[in-house]
């Protein structure tokens, strides 16, 4: 029997986004259905050779997107990993093939570009009709620094990459600082009020510590600024829970209430849990 990195299921929120239960969850990859136990189903791996997710998958992105804002009239659900997944309900998941021989949406780096290692956390917004933007992470083998990269799609499924954002996760603000080894696990949104972009961000320091950083950009694209050279929210104590320190950021702007936002992360101690700000 396959031994699984990793399978995947969902959960919704009762009260406020602050009570969570643990929802069914159906998803079928090349004839293949996850079952799970106790109404919960369970996405697993796809199982072919070929595929680039036969050890885990997990997903980083859920959206709802309808023809309208994509020049695609497949799915409402669209969830993105390191692949697409879509859904007509958001409980029956069908898994769709990028334009990659594995299935990804795209390959990593050329041998020498900055993310030829690996693609992670990819994380889509959506800016107008037919302009979606995805940020993803890799590891820079040259610098030897995690960095954040920037593709774009008209549809959602075929992905240009633009290269890597340089202006926030180079550890240049002074030795020591939060993010000298770099930034990951990007979680951007587009302001309703302002109109600009916020990206909350995970910064890796040299001691492996994880704090979140925050950088504002115009278009989304360009000219990424850091709104402190200091990590806006970091471990609270030595020894408490979060003892690692806080990453995976997933910033909120909430509905009805443009000056009201959320920060979900996770924190990093000898298990992950899951917070809010």
């Amino acid at each position: 029997m396959m031994k699984r990195g990793g399978i995947c299921g969902t959960m919704v929120s009762l009260i406020k986004n602050r009570v969570w239960v643990r929802s069914g969850w159906q998803f079928q990859a090349m004839g293949c259905i996850g079952r799970g136990e106790s109404k919960l189903w369970i996405w697993v791996p796809e199982l072919g050779w070929w595929a680039f997710d036969t050890r885990s998958v997990r997903p980083c992105e859920v959206m709802i997107m309808s023809s309208n804002k994509v020049r695609a009239s497949m799915a409402v659900y669209w969830l993105y990993y390191s692949g697409l997944a879509i859904s007509q309900d958001g409980r029956h998941w069908a898994r769709i093939e990028g334009d990659h021989h594995s299935g990804a949406l795209f390959d990593v780096g050329a041998k020498g570009e900055w993310d030829s290692l690996f693609i992670a956390s990819p994380h889509v917004v959506f800016h107008s009709s037919g302009d979606l933007r995805m940020y993803y992470h890799s590891f820079d083998p040259q610098e030897k620094k995690f960095g954040i990269g920037i593709a774009r799609s008209r549809d959602g499924i075929k992905w240009v990459k633009l290269g890597k954002i340089k202006s926030i996760g180079q550890g240049v603000s002074s030795e020591g600082c939060f993010d000298e080894i770099g930034v990951v696990n990007a979680s951007v949104v587009r302001n309703n009020k302002a109109g600009n972009y916020l990206m909350a961000y995970e910064g890796v320091a040299r001691d492996g510590r994880s704090s979140i950083g925050l950088a504002v950009s115009e278009d989304g694209l360009t000219d990424w600024r850091p709104v402190s050279d200091k990590a806006v929210l970091m471990a609270v104590s030595e020894d408490g829970w979060d003892s690692n320190g806080v990453g995976s950021p997933c910033l909120v702007q909430m509905d009805g209430n443009d000056d009201q936002w959320r920060l979900y992360m996770v924190l990093l101690d000898l298990v992950y849990m899951v917070g809010l700000e």
